[in-house]
């Protein structure tokens, strides 16, 4: 399949091709991810830097 097929597939699904092509396990956390992303296009540096302080304290926790 090429890509624009591929990219007009996740489109009708209603999904981005990144979610399509994710293990189904995997497509939340994509979705997730891509919403993130998103968010963070539209940040100043200053917020965006922000944010990554406070991811950095959650994984802290992780570890």
């Amino acid at each position: 399949m090429d890509d624009e097929t591929f990219a007009r597939l996740a489109k009708e699904l209603g999904i981005s091709p990144a979610e399509l092509a994710a293990h189904p396990e995997e497509q939340k956390r994509v979705r997730l991810i891509e919403s993130l992303v998103d968010r963070l296009r539209r940040m100043e540096p200053e917020q965006i830097e922000a944010t990554i302080k406070v991811i950095d304290a959650l994984s802290a926790h992780q570890k």
